[in-house]
């Protein structure tokens, strides 16, 4: 192979285009991987940025037997492009900076140390630059609840049903009312609705079918809608409470494919029951899929596993949101804090270390964006638009539709309290004797 891997759990592929030699390293694992890379050559590694384009030198790095090596750490499931560059005769091999720039006058790095260092290599000659000790700051921790505003609808997900077969000359009330006897039902789970029958039908087909579930609320929101999707059959109606609803179906932001119904006028604090006929015509018909109820309001877990819908939350812990109050929240959402920057960060680099497993985020400073990041490492700098004393953080974090349309509760949002570091400045001068 061209290029040496000394961690097997860390893959590449080589591609050339447009005369550039591109290497790219991937970690299918969930835990973080560091390795020793070696390329062919004497080259000057870079990482290349692909959400933004960046190129960013990396530095230490160590030439061998005709080979560059360097070390690269990946987060879990994370990648990682490699560009190589041509040797510049000027190399850091050993250092305890973040190295930002290398070039013929200076090199510019930052650290979170009392005293940097560089250890270059030039024509064959190494040489040890020590930067100014001075005390390295801590960082600002924003712990404590921060301000949670959802920007687009919350939901709940149900899956356990009561299901039956429509009798002739029974009441309309026996499928839609509350207090509706069902002991006869059976209980199932979004599927086929023959392939959960104890046996096979005896009617002919097409057969009416019933499906029965409920949910409880402690609050009214001022919208509630169904999204209906995978019904496989024909002539469905949809009751609520034992009214029937009328309401016109629309396109669901989520899928243009799935539609959404507005039931509030039915809904009532308490016990609500939604039953929903369906005339099957094969049987591979049914209610395919999850029920989805959709509207702004947070849920209250309850012991037997099931959730109360209960008013939005104003504030959260810096913590996924998946555990407080919105399990099959799928959308974005912002994470809002007010802070005062302290006086001792004044001249120095600052940036934003979240805590995110891998959802999308935006961050930004007093109304101002200062980036988006689609996967880790979510660090970014903040230092132009901070401003002394009083700012205000915003941090947009959007996740999958998992959480949504299957009801997984995969943890969402931020897993910790994010950080603002600052980094010193260490340049060294390469002119002077």
């Amino acid at each position: 192979p061209d290029v040496v891997i000394d961690n097997r759990e860390v893959f590449y592929l080589h591609r050339e285009n447009d005369g550039q030699e591109i290497y790219f390293l991937v970690n299918p694992t969930y835990a973080v991987q560091k390795a020793q890379v070696s390329l062919p050559g004497t080259v000057q590694p870079i990482h290349w940025e692909p959400s933004t384009g960046v190129e960013r030198l990396i530095a230490p790095s160590q030439v061998a037997e005709g080979r560059t090596h360097f070390d690269l750490e990946l987060a879990p499931v994370g990648s990682a492009f490699i560009l190589v560059k041509p040797d510049s005769g000027l190399r850091v091999i050993d250092t305890n900076l973040d190295i930002e720039s290398v070039d013929e006058n200076q090199i510019h790095g930052l650290g979170r140390v009392n005293e940097g260092f560089v250890i270059i290599e030039k024509n064959g000659q190494q040489q040890r630059l020590p930067g100014d000790a001075e005390d390295a700051f801590p960082a600002l921790t924003l712990d404590g609840e921060w301000e949670f505003q959802t920007e687009t609808e919350n939901a709940l997900v149900l899956g356990k049903w009561l299901v039956t077969h429509e009798t002739a000359n029974k009441p309309l009330d026996a499928y839609t009312k509350t207090e509706a006897a069902t002991q006869d039902w059976l209980s199932m789970v979004p599927g086929a609705w023959s392939y959960q029958l104890p046996a096979e039908p005896e009617e002919e087909y097409p057969i009416p079918v019933w499906y029965r579930i409920s949910f409880q609320a402690d609050y009214m929101p001022p919208k509630l809608s169904l999204i209906v999707d995978g019904f496989a059959g024909l002539d469905w109606s949809l009751y609520v409470n034992g009214e029937k609803v009328s309401s016109v179906p629309i396109p669901c932001e989520i899928d243009g494919q799935m539609k959404s119904v507005e039931i509030t006028p039915h809904m009532r604090k308490g016990e609500n029951l939604i039953a929903l006929r369906l005339v099957v015509t094969n049987p591979t018909d049914g209610l395919l899929d999850l029920l989805k109820l959709t509207g702004d309001f947070s849920l209250a877990p309850q012991v037997d596993g099931t959730y109360v819908i209960e008013a939005p939350c104003n504030s959260l812990q810096p913590q996924p949101w998946t555990n407080q109050g919105y399990p099959h929240f799928s959308g974005r959402a912002v994470y809002r804090k007010r802070f005062v920057l302290p006086e001792s960060f004044a001249g120095q680099r600052i940036f934003i270390e979240p805590q995110m497993d891998d959802d999308v985020l935006e961050v930004l400073v007093n109304g101002q964006s200062a980036g988006v990041r689609l996967w880790n490492p979510y660090r970014m700098e903040l230092t132009n638009l901070l401003k002394p004393g009083e700012n205000t953080l915003e941090l947009r974090v959007a996740n999958t539709l998992v959480n949504l349309l299957e009801a997984v509760e995969r943890p969402s949002g931020l897993t910790g309290a994010p950080k603002l570091v600052p980094y010193r400045i260490f340049t060294f001068d390469l002119t002077s004797p």
